[in-house]
């Protein structure tokens, strides 16, 4: 995506600290958001808050995600500044871990007895869904 634009190897690699950024902001913004919500909703609840009160930070995310990469879809073509695509990576490393935390997170509270099988059983279903290549790579 970036070597059209003159970039070297190095510089691509440089590229996905963008992603970095955007975990970086959950880690510092995102989180301790949706704690403050789950402790007004601990307080509302009596101590017992529905399990569903861990996924707001989900349901932004989910929004979020598809954004950033429709931003990275829409500026890859070479005739767009390498900037729009570099930034769009913020957005999607933001969205991705804030999904992946909510849903960990809600699977702990949700089954909490058996939470170590609910996360392996979520594992086992990502691995085995995992997507394939439509073109099987061709070896050189």
């Amino acid at each position: 995506m970036f070597l059209p634009h003159g970039f070297n190897t190095g510089e691509v690699g440089l590229c996905f600290m963008s992603i970095l950024v955007g975990i970086a902001l959950v880690a510092v913004t995102g989180v301790p958001l949706q704690e403050r919500y789950y402790q007004r909703q601990v307080a509302k609840h009596n101590g017992h808050p529905p399990p569903e009160a861990r996924l707001p930070l989900m349901m932004g995310c989910s929004i979020l995600l598809p954004i950033s990469l429709f931003i990275f879809a829409a500026t890859s073509i070479e005739s767009v500044h390498w900037a729009g695509a570099l930034v769009s990576g913020i957005p999607f490393g933001f969205a991705l871990v804030g999904i992946y935390i909510s849903a960990n997170t809600y699977l702990a509270v949700t089954f909490s007895q058996y939470s170590a099988s609910a996360m392996a059983a979520k594992t086992f279903i990502r691995c085995v869904t995992r997507p394939e290549p439509v073109v099987p790579p061709h070896p050189h």
